[in-house]
């Protein structure tokens, strides 16, 4: 559910953090200079952005909210007096504006949509798994892991996707599925993945 979230004084804005997909949306819709410096979590979740033009995009290492944090402190001292927007959803793993405080870094939320769980697998996909299975599944967030997780269990579906190949943008999204082993025996993460790192590089 994306939020309205009116930006003044863009020019000002020196760097950009953002945690998702979503998040891409709103940059994009604000219109936000091609030269801003953009942290982001995954080069996934800024493929659109690198298309368009956007050219100082910064990827944590290893695709998790913990390691971006760790790049944007590493940048510290060139972002000291600057301005910085986190662009997020209304839920969250880790508090940037609360962490990067900590360190006399300026950070302004921008929350610019909220997640909505979905209760029941559409009547048009349970009857395709009926004749059909998936070869993989991609899991972007922990918030879609566990989302995930629930509507298998909801609709009795373990068996159907017990061989299928889970595929997580990061370790951290990829622990939550491990809890549950033993519904999913082939659990890994996008880095692994020649088609997916083909297909966005």
């Amino acid at each position: 559910i994306e939020q309205e979230y009116i930006i003044d004084n863009k020019n000002d804005i020196a760097a950009i953090i953002i945690t998702s997909f979503y998040a891409v949306k709103e940059i994009i819709k604000s219109n936000m200079s091609r030269d801003i410096t953009i942290f982001a979590v995954g080069k996934f979740s800024c493929k659109k952005l690198k298309d368009l033009g956007y050219k100082d995009i910064r990827v944590a290492k290893n695709n998790s909210a913990q390691s971006l944090l760790k790049l944007i402190i590493e940048s510290h001292d060139n972002l000291k007096k600057a301005s910085i927007y986190y662009f997020r959803g209304q839920d969250i793993t880790i508090d940037f504006k609360k962490e990067l405080s900590k360190r006399s870094l300026e950070i302004t939320d921008v929350i610019c949509y909220k997640a909505a769980a979905k209760l029941n697998f559409s009547p048009k996909l349970l009857d395709f798994l009926k004749k059909n299975k998936f070869d993989e599944v991609l899991i972007y967030s922990r918030n879609s892991a566990k989302i995930f997780i629930n509507l298998v269990e909801r609709h009795n579906l373990i068996e159907y996707f017990k061989y299928s190949k889970i595929l997580c943008l990061s370790l951290d999204i990829a622990k939550i599925i491990k809890y549950k082993e033993n519904y999913f025996s082939n659990i890994d993460i996008f880095s692994n993945s020649k088609i997916l790192n083909d297909f966005y590089d």
